[in-house]
């Protein structure tokens, strides 16, 4: 079918940019329908019998025709022109472009699964379809719930807010362990303990650093008086900020981390040197590092 000619109307919601999760129940349900799912699902079979795959050739054509007027202009500008006679190709060339995918998108897409309140949403059908919406979507990131990442995704919905930032560290740490999280998280905690912070009485109540600024003054003249303190360092600053202010008194995983990042971001810069030398007279490139 030629996408451009296809004068057909959609019978569901189009695909676009942004709901790609949504369509897809959508898509599947109405491929079901018509028994064409399984073969935008499942590469052909070589070793098949020559009227079989012939069968599935049409079949996967027939399925791509039915996709073809659920697609919007903008999408289908993102498709080889080949994908539009098998559905098989189509479906797979849209769940590359659009379906989420990696370890931060699963626990991010797990962690509000497990987190929906019905009292959040307006109707039961409203409620239940996000939750169908959000099993697509986690299926679609074909990524298995294993030890370590269950453990992580207890962690993160289960610490408070003053530790949450590690989670955001999780995230962008690849091969990130439960056994790396804990200690972690231990070593956070001995550090917090070590401060030179007292506390008053026995109750445990922890003193406040009170930080003066004299070159932030009110109206009056007076210095502004800052009672954020910072518990790696007990100075006047945010948490999550500290080691960037402080790189010397981040753990050893965390500056390891960054030494690699610079090698990384070096041997980016080199090549990209190496690439411009090669290609001499093409005056007004420029690195945008």
């Amino acid at each position: 079918m030629d996408p451009e000619t296809s004068s057909f109307k959609s019978p569901i919601r189009q695909l676009t940019d942004n709901n790609y999760s949504e369509w897809l129940i959508d898509i599947k349900a109405l491929l079901r329908g018509k028994k064409l799912w399984n073969y935008t699902q499942e590469a052909p079979d070589s070793d098949k019998s020559v009227t079989a795959q012939a069968k599935w050739r049409n079949s996967a054509m027939e399925a791509a025709d039915l996709i073809t007027p659920t697609i919007s202009g903008p999408v289908k500008q993102k498709l080889q022109a080949n994908a539009f006679d098998d559905g098989y190709l189509m479906m797979n060339s849209l769940a590359n472009i659009y379906a989420p995918k990696g370890d931060a998108e699963f626990m991010r897409l797990t962690r509000e699964y497990y987190s929906l309140r019905y009292e959040d949403f307006d109707s039961m059908t409203h409620y239940l379809t996000h939750i169908k919406t959000l099993e697509e979507r986690i299926r679609g990131t074909n990524v298995v719930l294993d030890d370590d990442k269950q453990t992580l995704l207890c962690l993160g919905m289960t610490l408070p807010e003053g530790f949450q930032y590690f989670t955001k560290i999780w995230a962008m740490t690849p091969g990130m362990t439960a056994d790396k999280a804990r200690n972690m998280l231990l070593e956070e905690e001995r550090r917090q303990k070590t401060l030179d912070i007292g506390t008053v009485g026995t109750g445990g109540v922890g003193l406040v650093a009170i930080t003066r600024h004299p070159s932030k003054r009110t109206p009056s003249g007076k210095a502004i008086v800052n009672d954020v303190v910072c518990p790696r360092c007990g100075k006047g600053h945010e948490a999550d900020i500290c080691w960037k202010l402080h790189p010397e008194l981040a753990p050893e995983w965390l500056q390891e981390r960054w030494t690699i990042e610079k090698r990384s971001r070096k041997r980016k810069w080199d090549e990209l040197q190496q690439q411009d030398q090669e290609a001499p007279g093409e005056e007004g490139a420029f690195i945008n590092l």
